[in-house]
C-alpha cells in the first residue's frame, strides 16, 4: 500500500554545555543525557474484569534523561509523574475504570484514541468537561471482539488540547492479544513500547511550553521516545521483537520512520502487522523499510535483528534524517525474517470486511482550509464551495448525521499548503484512494494524512466508514492539535432506532 511522505516536525536537540548543577536546578535549562537504556512507561493491568486507573493531572517536575523538565503530566496509580503517561493494558471483554483528578489550572477531559467503544455518558465522551480542582470517573467497556493492538489516550478539550498534550497528558493504551495472531503464535515475544512525542521548551528554561505563542509547531526543541532523548534499544541478531510505535505528541508529523545501519546507511526491513490498533487483513502483511507516522498514528511492527552492529531509529524532518534512538544489535544467529502475520479478515461478528467494493454507498466531500486570524482560523467544511468565510468549529452544531449500519464514502480535500492527518473517533475506516491512485485496503485505520495541495490542485484522500454498534455524538478532525484547536473539527451523530437528530447535548456539569 502506498504511504504518503509528509512534512515532519522532528528536530534533534543541540544544547550548549551546562554544569552538572544544571541537572538539578528547578528552573534551569534542560541538560539531558543521551543513550540511556530505553525505559518502559509505568504499566497498569489487572486480571479481573476491570482495569482500575487513577490519573492525576497536575504541574510537576519530571526527570527525563537525567535532567528535570517541568510540565503538567499524568501520575498514574500513585507511581510517580512521567512525561509519558502510564500504559493501560486491557484485554477484550474488560472494562477500563478511570478516576481522573484534575489538578490543573484549567478544565480538561479525556479521549481513548482509536477504541471502538461508546461515545456517550462516562465512556469516550469528548463533550464532557472536567473542571479544575475536581475529580471525575470514566468507564469504558472494551468489547469481547475488539481488535487487538496499540491505541493511546489523551486530553481533548477543544481550544486548549495542544498545550495540555504538550505538557504530558497522553499515554499508551494496549488491547492485549496481538501475539496470538502471529504465525506461529508468539506469547513470549519480547515487546518494546515506543511512545514518540515532541517537546517545545520555553526559551532558556526547562519549562515545557503550553501556550501557542511558546510552542514552536515547526521546530520543537526535541523529539523523545518514552520521554527520553535518544535512548538506547537492545536487540540480538536474528531475534524478533514486537515494537509498539505510537506518535502521542500534539503536532509532530514524521515521515520515513526507519532503522538504519549507522556506518553504511542501509535500512533494515521490518513487518507491519497492525495499523492504528487493527491487525492487518489476512495476507496483507506490509514489509517495508520506511513508514510515515503522522500525529496520532500507531504501528505494531515485527523487527528482526539484522547483522550485528550499531543502528539508529530515524525519521525525516524537512528532507533531513534525524535520529530518535540508538539501536544496538548484538551478535546472534540469523534466523530469517521471523514470525509472519496471521491477522484475521473478520472478527467473530464478521464486521471487519473490505468496504471498497460495496455499491451504492452515500458520498460526502470535505474541505480542509486555512482561513484568517482569530480562534476559528482553521476550517473543515462540507461541499464543493470555499469555506474560508465560515465559522470554525461549533460545539452546539450538528455537521453530519448517519444511522447505525450505514457505509459512507468520504472524499477529503486539502486546499492548504500543509498536510493534515485526518482522524475520526469511535469508528475506524478504510483508505481506498490517495490522490488519483486507487488503494487496496490492508486493514482498518483511524488516522490518514491528506497531502498538501499541489499548486491549485487539492490533496485528496478517499475513505469508507462503516458506522456500527454505537449511537451518539463524536467528532472528526485534523490531528495536528494546533489545527483542531483553531477550528479544524466537526461533530457527527450516529442515530440508533428512535433517536432524534440534533446537536450534541450540553455537558451535564458545564456547557462549553
Amino acid at each position: 500500500m502506498v504511504k504518503l511522505g509528509v512534512i515532519a516536525t522532528v528536530l534533534a536537540l543541540s544544547l550548549g554545555a551546562c554544569s552538572e548543577d544544571a541537572k538539578t536546578q528547578a528552573n534551569g535549562p534542560w541538560d539531558p543525557d543521551k543513550e540511556q537504556p530505553l525505559v518502559e512507561p509505568v504499566q497498569i493491568a489487572e486480571a479481573g474484569d476491570t482495569v482500575h486507573v487513577a490519573l492525576d493531572a497536575a504541574a510537576a517536575a519530571v526527570n527525563e534523561s537525567g535532567s528535570d523538565l517541568r510540565g503538567s503530566p499524568f501520575e498514574g496509580n500513585g507511581k510517580g509523574a512521567h512525561l509519558v503517561g502510564p500504559t493501560i493494558r486491557v484485554r477484550p471483554g474488560q472494562k477500563i475504570a478511570v478516576t481522573f483528578k484534575n489538578g490543573l489550572d484549567a478544565e480538561t477531559n479525556i479521549h481513548y484514541h482509536g477504541l471502538h467503544v461508546s461515545p456517550g455518558g462516562e465512556s469516550d465522551n469528548v463533550f464532557r468537561v472536567f473542571k479544575n480542582g475536581e475529580t471525575y470517573t470514566s468507564t469504558v467497556a472494551v468489547g469481547e471482539h475488539h481488535p487487538v493492538g496499540t491505541y493511546w489516550y489523551h486530553v481533548h478539550l477543544h481550544g486548549i488540547s495542544e498545550g495540555q498534550v504538550m505538557g504530558g497528558l497522553s499515554g499508551l493504551l494496549i488491547v492485549e492479544g496481538l501475539e496470538t495472531h502471529l504465525t506461529p503464535p508468539q506469547p513470549n515475544i519480547k515487546q518494546q513500547q515506543l511512545a514518540i512525542r515532541e517537546v517545545s521548551l520555553v526559551k532558556d528554561t526547562n519549562q515545557i511550553a503550553t501556550s501557542p505563542s511558546d510552542i514552536n509547531i515547526g521546530s520543537p526543541t526535541a523529539f523523545l521516545v518514552n520521554g527520553q532523548l535518544y535512548p538506547k534499544i537492545a536487540i540480538s541478531q536474528g531475534e524478533t521483537q514486537l515494537w509498539r510505535v505510537a506518535n502521542i505528541g500534539p503536532n509532530g508529523m514524521y515521515t520515513a520512520l526507519k532503522l538504519v545501519n549507522k556506518e553504511t546507511g542501509t535500512p533494515a526491513e521490518y513487518a507491519i502487522v497492525a495499523e492504528d490498533g487493527n491487525p492487518l487483513f489476512e495476507g496483507k502483511q506490509w514489509r517495508t523499510t520506511t513508514a510515515d507516522l503522522p500525529a496520532g498514528k500507531r504501528y505494531d511492527i515485527l523487527v528482526t535483528g539484522p547483522a550485528a552492529g550499531t543502528y539508529e531509529l530515524r525519521a525525516t524532518f524537512l528532507d533531513t534524517d534525524k535520529p530518535l534512538a540508538l539501536v544496538n544489535v548484538t551478535s546472534g544467529q540469523l534466523r530469517g525474517a521471523g514470525p509472519s502475520n496471521a491477522a484475521l479478515t473478520t472478527d467473530a461478528d464478521g464486521v471487519r470486511r473490505n468496504l471498497s467494493g460495496l455499491p451504492n454507498v452515500k458520498t460526502r466531500e470535505f474541505r480542509f482550509e486555512f482561513g484568517g486570524d482569530g480562534p476559528d482560523k482553521d476550517h473543515l467544511c462540507q461541499g464543493d464551495g470555499a469555506c474560508i468565510n465560515e465559522v470554525g468549529y461549533a460545539r452546539n452544531r450538528l455537521d453530519v448525521a448517519v444511522h447505525i449500519g450505514d457505509v459512507e464514502e468520504w472524499t477529503l480535500l486539502n486546499y492548504s499548503a500543509a498536510p493534515h492527518p485526518f482522524h475520526i473517533h469511535v469508528n475506524e475506516f478504510q483508505v481506498i484512494q490517495i490522490g488519483d491512485q486507487k488503494q487496496e485496503p490492508t486493514g482498518m485505520e483511524d488516522v490518514v494524512t491528506i497531502p498538501a495541495r499541489n499548486g491549485t490542485t487539492p490533496g485528496k484522500v478517499v475513505i469508507r466508514n462503516e458506522f456500527r454498534d454505537f449511537n451518539g455524538w463524536f467528532v472528526y478532525h485534523c490531528h495536528i492539535l494546533r489545527h483542531e484547536d483553531e477550528g479544524m473539527m466537526q461533530n457527527i451523530q450516529v442515530l440508533g432506532p428512535g433517536d432524534t437528530e440534533g446537536p450534541p447535548p450540553p455537558d451535564s456539569m458545564h456547557d462549553m
